[in-house]
């Protein structure tokens, strides 16, 4: 056991009043404890921590008077250390108990498809044992023609489920797949659309934990993900589902702003502004972006380049998907201008 929870206001209601050569006495003893998952007797304790001072000796027998109990074989039991490796031991029993379980699920259902194969294997050459040979007909049956031909143990009914666990032959199962690195998940989500920013390693290790467990669970009902690349599209797409549906709760909480971009202006007969009047829908002109439908975008009156990775059409469409409620075009051009540079 590599690992125990530490209460730093339980330990120093209890060893508040230790020296500085006590504390390390007793934080030392607790830690060799758990790794060793047993207790020491008086002379484990001293060849544990490696007492060589009479300080030290002292330290360790007023930790084990203090805070241990002797027992009859001679041995130092700490209560607490002792619920925390009987509460370890039987989780790890539990899960040893689980993965037998779905361990033997796997090998039924494996077993359960082989077993339907082979049944529609003998169905087949029964069927071909009752017809006789190629040039016997059966009674009262005209003899077989060139242009009749008999069922053979080649003529086999197709499976045309490839998703079953005899045709897993490329891969091992979800749950032992050794994902692809966080650099290179974050560069197949910036392709496509929509394109979805970096995201840090916790955040990574969340959407594996989930996805795993999703197929996992997908595995014992006999459906499988069989190839790499297959498992690295489905996992690029999860993320970016998730990223999509928290753009839409994000906008969706955001209030109302005002925007011209849905306006009926056809009827309207007043005089057009005149270029200095500022308007809220006005934004600075990209320069760079020269007047060509083909190779530049307009957005609200201004001419910008196409969005990093996109061309003209996959720009207009990539801007009207991420338009959130109450914002205008090229506001929605300049955040996913910033986005994207800020992925790099």
């Amino acid at each position: 056991m590599h690992y125990y929870k530490r209460n730093i206001g339980d330990y120093h209601k209890k060893a508040g009043r230790l020296s500085m050569l006590e504390h390390g006495a007793y934080t030392l003893l607790i830690d060799a404890c758990y790794d060793r998952e047993r207790f020491p007797t008086r002379h484990d304790a001293l060849d544990w921590l490696w007492a060589r001072t009479d300080e030290e000796i002292a330290a360790i027998d007023f930790v084990l008077d203090k805070f241990f109990s002797l027992q009859e074989d001679g041995t130092y039991i700490q209560a607490r250390v002792q619920e925390e490796l009987d509460a370890y031991h039987a989780m790890a029993e539990t899960n040893k108990r689980i993965a037998k379980e779905r361990e033997e699920k796997r090998r039924n259902a494996k077993n359960k498809s082989k077993s339907k194969a082979l049944d529609s294997k003998d169905l087949a050459r029964s069927v071909h044992d009752s017809c006789g040979s190629v040039n016997e007909a059966p009674p009262n049956q005209e003899p077989l023609t060139t242009n009749q031909e008999p069922l053979t143990t080649n003529q086999e009914p197709k499976d045309n489920n490839n998703n079953t666990r005899e045709n897993f032959s490329v891969i091992e199962s979800i749950a032992d797949w050794a994902h692809p690195e966080l650099t290179e998940v974050n560069a197949m989500l910036m392709m496509g659309s929509p394109p979805v920013p970096a995201i840090a390693q916790d955040r990574y290790d969340n959407y594996l934990r989930e996805f795993k467990n999703y197929h996992a669970e997908e595995e014992v009902k006999g459906s499988y993900v069989r190839t790499e690349g297959r498992r690295k599209d489905l996992l690029a797409a999860w993320i970016k589902r998730d990223y999509t549906h928290q753009q839409k709760i994000k906008a969706q909480s955001q209030p109302a702003r005002f925007n011209i971009d849905n306006e009926d202006w056809s009827q309207s007969t007043a005089q057009q502004p005149q270029a200095e009047t500022y308007h809220p829908s006005h934004s600075k002109p990209n320069t760079s972006a020269k007047p060509n439908p083909k190779t530049s975008v307009i957005v609200n009156g201004l001419w910008k380049d196409p969005l990093p990775g996109m061309d003209v059409p996959q720009t207009y469409a990539y801007i009207n998907e991420q338009c959130m409620p109450g914002e205008s075009k090229d506001e929605t051009y300049d955040r996913l201008i910033n986005q994207m540079q800020e992925s790099v």
